[in-house]
């Protein structure tokens, strides 16, 4: 029953494919002896190189422009790597100054502090001799 047909019907299938493959070789045993198809046979290899040949001079020139991008891009990164050092150099040497400025800040600070009780004590000094002077007046 059911394996008899599917066998058939397998047979059925390359008997089709055996046909098919054996007109196509009769065909093609015609096709050979045209005067035409010989030279398409003969041409083709060589429009083949000819695109070749363009595939190769088009990645030729792909490959000019990338590296000439990518000289361009090293330059940029060298000159931005030399700004980078030069920018680091100038934080270093603000970072320098601004100790300075505080260090320099803290004794200003410190001599006005020394300066204001100074002069309060002189104030308070002052006022003390005046007030013995008018003392020593109003006697």
């Amino acid at each position: 029953g059911y394996l008899s047909r599917r066998k058939l019907d397998k047979l059925r299938y390359q008997r089709t494919a055996i046909e098919c493959i054996q007109k196509n070789f009769r065909k093609y045993l015609v096709l050979r002896q045209w005067n035409w198809w010989r030279l398409l046979t003969k041409v083709l290899p060589l429009i083949q190189v000819n695109r070749t040949e363009e595939e190769i001079k088009e990645k030729d020139s792909q490959l000019e422009s990338l590296n000439a991008r990518i000289a361009k891009l090293e330059g940029e990164k060298n000159s931005l790597h030399d700004e980078k050092i030069e920018l680091e150099m100038k934080v270093t040497e603000l970072s320098v100054a601004l100790a300075e400025e505080q260090n320099n800040a803290t004794g200003t600070a410190e001599m006005l502090e020394e300066e204001s009780n100074s002069r309060r004590r002189l104030e308070e000094e002052y006022a003390e001799l005046k007030s013995e002077l008018d003392e020593v007046t109003n006697q």
